[in-house]
């Protein structure tokens, strides 16, 4: 925005030229200060300070003279045909990305080749398992070494054994036996 100020009055160079001649009576003086005043646009003059602030004016904003653009015009219309580039390599080979492969290949084989994670934890669970029947076959032995050792030692133990797997019966004793289809009356 800019402010325009109307003229008091008391200013002598109003409407006069800032170029003018100061001594009038050479005339080569004259045709060179016209020549240059010619070559120099006219300004417009200063303007005063108002006294009042009724005397203030608001002038427009200047205009300026659109840009004109060079060259041919363009048409966004049609598709604009770009050049192809020249085929890249998408993989350039460096002694750090080489680093890294041979890194995951090792990783690889710690976990999947024989001896590695996998097999570590198939082979601790097999562990496992036989230390469970391990534990298991020394109790049984325990147990049948001292069933063996009542055997030798016990006297009723021995006519238990021969009673239940032989069917021995004491001298004092009667075997009755009883068919399947009589049915015993207790009158």
């Amino acid at each position: 925005m800019e402010f325009v100020f109307e003229n008091d009055g008391n200013h002598n160079n109003a409407q006069g030229d800032i170029f003018a001649p100061v001594n009038s009576q050479n005339n080569a003086q004259e045709e060179l200060f016209a020549s240059a005043s010619a070559q120099i646009p006219k300004r417009k003059p200063r303007r005063t300070l108002p006294n009042d602030f009724n005397n203030i004016d608001f002038a427009e904003p200047a205009k300026r003279p659109r840009k004109r653009t060079t060259g041919p015009k363009v048409n966004y219309v049609k598709s604009v045909k770009k050049k192809k580039k020249s085929a890249k390599k998408s993989f350039e080979w460096t002694w750090s990305k080489a680093g890294w492969i041979f890194c995951g290949a090792l990783v690889l084989r710690l976990f999947f080749m024989d001896s590695g994670v996998l097999d570590y934890h198939s082979m601790n669970q097999t562990l496992i398992e036989k230390e469970n029947d391990l534990q298991r076959l020394r109790h049984e032995n325990a147990e049948i070494m001292q069933e063996i050792h009542k055997m030798k030692t016990s006297q009723s133990y021995q006519k238990k054994l021969a009673r239940e797997h032989l069917g021995v019966i004491a001298h004092d004793e009667y075997l009755v036996l009883f068919s399947k289809d009589s049915t015993a009356s207790s009158f």
